[in-house]
C-alpha cells in the first residue's frame, strides 16, 4: 500500500489525491448539450463506483 501512495505522490505533487479498489466506471448517458458544457470545462460524464476508498 505504501508503494501506492508514493507512487502518486510522485506523479500528482501539488494535487489530491485517493486510492481506490474494486471500482467500476459507470457510463452516463447526457445529451448533447450537457456532454458539450462537461467537456469544456474537462470533465467526463464517467461515474466511478468504489467498493473500497483508502
Amino acid at each position: 500500500m505504501y508503494q501506492i501512495l508514493a507512487m502518486a505522490t510522485a506523479a500528482f505533487p501539488r494535487r489530491r489525491f485517493c486510492i481506490m479498489r474494486d471500482l467500476m466506471p459507470i457510463d452516463v448517458m447526457l445529451s448533447e448539450a450537457e456532454i458539450d458544457l462537461l467537456s469544456d470545462s474537462g470533465a467526463q460524464p464517467t461515474i466511478l463506483y468504489a467498493r473500497s476508498i483508502v
